[in-house]
């Protein structure tokens, strides 16, 4: 067997799409790690439809066998992340803008309401079910 059998990423890429063997196998790495062509295309300054070019051609049969592998891997990742986050949840944390000095929100509003109210002292609970000492 030659050096281009063991090793797949020895394959030459075509010229005409300047894949070269450390392009290929950097790509296929972020494939693996986000899943996504497109990411991992941008991040190795490649188009996603070049590489979808050259995983058709015959010169790029070893590139087509690392991207089914790649994908495989980013599938079993995102499947664990998204389990996890169907046990544990995910916070999410929003920032809406508005203009200066208006409400976010009614529930701002309601709030800030509900805060003053409490400031007076009282022992009676505020509007939005916090309690005033």
């Amino acid at each position: 067997m030659t050096d281009a059998m063991d090793d797949p990423a020895a394959i030459p890429a075509p010229a005409s799409y300047h894949w070269t063997p450390a392009l290929q196998r950097d790509f296929l790495e972020h494939v693996a790690g986000t899943g996504s062509v497109r990411i991992a295309a941008s991040r190795v300054g490649m188009s996603p439809s070049a590489a979808y070019q050259l995983r058709q051609r015959a010169e790029g049969a070893a590139f087509r066998l690392g991207w089914a592998a790649a994908v495989l891997l980013a599938r079993g990742r995102l499947a664990d992340e998204l389990l996890d986050r169907a046990i544990f949840g995910h916070e999410e944390t929003t920032i809406i803008m508005r203009e200066e000095g208006r409400a976010s929100s009614s529930a701002a509003a309601a709030t800030r309401g509900s805060a003053s109210r409490c400031s007076r002292g009282s022992k009676r609970q505020g509007r939005m079910g916090q309690r005033c000492r």
